[in-house]
């Protein structure tokens, strides 16, 4: 019984899977004696006794009862816990605020911008100010957006009671403005503004660091003593304690928490820096193994698979193509957009693979988009995937014209504390619009992702199966798909976008997704059987072993 606790059943009941609820009395205090050191022995994992409803004669045993429940609910650590993913806030600290009468409503999209020549609109942004004090769909986020996002997880967390035991910060805290407009302090000053914002919460936070965390952006230096990596360390030892704070000062921004059954955690959580593999990242090319992490990687890899252990990766830059990027580019005669040089794509890819069995999720940002990644095997057979969460920042990208922009998410995980599985989440968003007409931030549920996609089970690789070929093969599915994408910013996607769409979800491999788009037509119907196929084979029972 997943949800069990002494506070989820009535008093004065006991609960067994074979006999459903039973009065206490109606067993005996001998026998409700016997259940709970049963209980103790066993995890309570068929039982769940409370006792309130006894006859007041074991008044003086009532009492003992109730220490020896106690001491059940202190080592017991199971039941449904939450945590939030949050990603991509980009503060804005000059941002301006305009005339609140005047609002800017339409964004920008329509302008016709060369693909990623573009340059932060400074004009709207800082001089002329934003739609109002929630942000503008041309800038990076108010300050006011921020504050309106943490105090909307501190809210709902707190209607959870303390269920919510974490949240995972996937990086990315500055704006999209030039290097010329920032330095290395005002990058720790802006990223010390947002841990003050997320320390505001209460709830503990796992952070890593994006590319927009340095100065320069992008360039991640292959040197754990860069000031970054030192400084961001200073920020977060109030989360990290102990051997994670040393691990990421010692290894340059990635670390290891868990199983931890007092801090919630019955997986291994791995923060990776992926920000080192980043395209045109001058400090790590012609290396082989930046900071050591893949080797690093692989280490924990190899023993969570000895010790049977779930893992969890959250970085922030994922493997494989960009989805919102339609451009064929000559100079580099490739289609689509990726972030990782493709060595270092092909060699994390790898590693995803081989050590699938043990590796129950993977959590990226980075895009800006609501979007899923199934990670596929040499033979093309789904072996992981990815989740991505969309950024808070609203801004409408200059990367290319088809990007666009986005309304401002945050995602609620559900999750089993006792077994780690993934059991739901809740995509939440503003509309920015909105807000800014209204003067108030008014967060609101998008989305549960099972019921918005018709879905039953937990999250697992057999439910992303499930999900991808309902996305590839059902029109109505695709279509909620894309809404989601932006988080209701975007709803119109022609053959191409679709494409591109469907080709960034099935293939990670630079040179399988150049192949996809340029020839979707016979990839996308040639691959349903076999994907179908697959299907079936991973949700028959004992097919496939999970540890």
């Amino acid at each position: 019984m997943k949800e069990s606790s002494l506070s989820r059943l009535p008093w004065g009941y006991l609960w067994r899977e074979e006999m459903h609820y039973i009065p206490t009395s109606r067993i005996g205090l001998d026998k409700a004696i016997d259940v709970i050191f049963m209980l103790s022995t066993d995890v309570i994992s068929t039982t769940t006794i409370l006792l309130n409803d006894l006859d007041m004669s074991f008044s003086c045993k009532i009492c003992g009862l109730f220490i020896l429940s106690s001491l059940i609910t202190t080592v017991w650590t199971g039941g449904i816990g939450y945590f939030w993913h949050v990603s991509d806030l980009h503060l804005d600290v000059n941002f301006t605020i305009q005339d609140p009468n005047v609002l800017l409503n339409v964004p920008h999209s329509e302008n016709n911008r060369d693909y990623y020549l573009g340059e932060y609109d400074y004009e709207t942004c800082w001089e002329k100010g934003g739609s109002g004090k929630y942000g503008d769909y041309n800038c990076d986020s108010s300050l006011e957006l921020v504050k309106s996002a943490m105090n909307f997880i501190k809210a709902h967390s707190d209607t959870l009671g303390n269920d919510v035991k974490f949240i995972l910060w996937t990086g990315d805290d500055t704006s999209h403005a030039e290097n010329e407009h920032f330095d290395e302090d005002l990058v720790v000053h802006v990223m010390g503004i947002l841990t003050e914002q997320l320390k505001g919460t209460g709830i503990q936070v796992y952070p890593v660091l994006g590319n927009h965390d340095f100065h320069p952006k992008n360039q991640a230096p292959n040197n754990p003593a860069g000031l970054i990596y030192q400084e961001s360390a200073d920020l977060w030892k109030q989360w990290l304690v102990g051997e994670p704070i040393a691990e990421y000062k010692a290894n340059g921004g990635f670390y290891q928490v868990g199983p931890d059954a007092q801090q919630h955690l019955p997986f291994k959580l791995i923060a990776l820096n992926t920000n080192i593999y980043k395209l045109k990242n001058h400090f790590t090319e012609g290396i082989q193994d930046p900071l050591g992490q893949f080797e690093w990687l692989e280490s924990l890899l190899k023993k969570a698979e000895s010790d049977q252990t779930k893992v969890i990766l959250f970085a922030h830059i994922p493997p494989g193509k960009f989805e919102r990027f339609y451009q064929y580019m000559e100079e580099e005669d490739q289609y689509g957009f990726h972030w990782f040089t493709p060595t270092f794509n092909q060699k994390y890819l790898e590693l995803l693979d081989k050590y699938s069995h043990v590796i129950s999720a993977q959590f990226y940002g980075h895009h800006h988009t609501d979007a899923l990644k199934m990670i596929s095997a040499n033979n093309g057979t789904p072996t992981s995937f990815g989740l991505l969460a969309p950024a808070v920042t609203p801004w409408i990208s200059t990367l290319a014209p088809e990007t666009g922009g986005n309304n401002p998410g945050l995602r609620l995980f559900k999750y089993d504390m006792d077994t780690g599985e993934i059991l739901d989440y809740d995509q939440f968003w503003l509309n920015l619009a909105k807000a800014n007409a209204d003067n108030v931030p008014e967060w609101k549920m998008e989305y549960s992702f099972l019921e918005y996609y018709g879905l039953q089970g937990t999250i697992d690789l057999n439910l992303m199966l499930e999900l991808t070929k309902k996305i590839r093969d059902d029109v109505q599915t695709f279509e909620r798909y894309y809404s989601a994408n932006s988080v209701q910013f975007d709803t119109d996607c022609d053959q191409t976008c679709r494409r591109y769409h469907l080709c960034a979800i099935f293939e990670q491999d630079y040179s399988q997704f150049e192949d996809c788009v340029s020839n979707s037509s016979r990839n996308l119907s040639s691959n349903t059987s076999t994907y179908i196929f697959l299907f079936f084979l991973y949700t028959l029972p004992n097919c496939r072993q999970w540890t």
